[in-house]
């Protein structure tokens, strides 16, 4: 039963985890109204965050430095990558290409990284500005912007815009990776030990 117990939790955190990745990158492309989603959003975070360290936990148990270190740079890979590629997906697939004018270019930031948000005159009206770290754009440029007119999957660049594959292709060899770690960890662990033979009362010792 123990030996069950630890493939069960070897194989079945890397999936939760997975799950709870897709869960959080549906709720950024395609969730509930924005307040219910920064909330939903938050609490997605928080058990991804307690299901990583849990899988941390158990392969601390293997006793090798290796599994840890590969769960750590799989659960990062898997989150980042997993995201970001379906939400290139999402893009890909329901995106509309638009011309746009560039009407303002206001200095922001991306987490610690410095962007630039743009403010955007487009054809039909949508979109009106979107945010971008890498495009070099100057007030009066005309552009093709992809956008997502059902969702919330990032605006970018048509010609920047991708199909996800590459990201989403990395982020399988990541949970194949998670996966790979939990089942050689349960493996590790889940060996009966063998009992210590203990000495014979009354038994004579060696001789100097």
């Amino acid at each position: 039963m123990r030996r069950m117990w630890r493939i069960l939790l070897g194989l079945g955190l890397p999936v939760l985890y997975a799950g709870l990745v897709l869960a959080y990158a549906w709720n950024l492309v395609d969730g509930p109204p924005e307040l219910v989603r920064a909330v939903l959003g938050i609490a997605i975070i928080l058990a991804v965050l307690l299901t990583g360290f849990a899988f941390i936990v158990f392969t601390a148990a293997s006793g090798f430095a290796i599994s840890i270190a590969l769960a750590i740079v799989a659960g990062i890979a898997l989150f980042g990558t997993g995201v970001a590629g379906l939400d290139e997906l999402v893009l890909h697939e329901r995106g509309h290409d638009v011309t746009c004018t560039v009407t303002g270019v206001t200095e922001t930031s991306i987490g610690y990284a410095p962007a630039e948000h743009y403010a955007l005159n487009c054809d039909g009206g949508h979109p009106t500005d979107y945010t971008s770290g890498s495009d070099d754009l100057t007030v009066g440029q005309q552009v093709e912007i992809r956008y997502d007119p059902t969702g919330t999957a990032d605006t970018t660049l048509s010609s920047n815009a991708a199909d996800g594959h590459v990201l989403l292709t990395i982020a399988a060899v990541a949970l194949a990776l998670f996966l790979f770690t939990g089942a050689v960890t349960a493996s590790r662990t889940s060996r009966p030990s063998r009992p210590r033979s203990e000495p014979t009362p009354g038994t004579p010792g060696r001789a100097d």
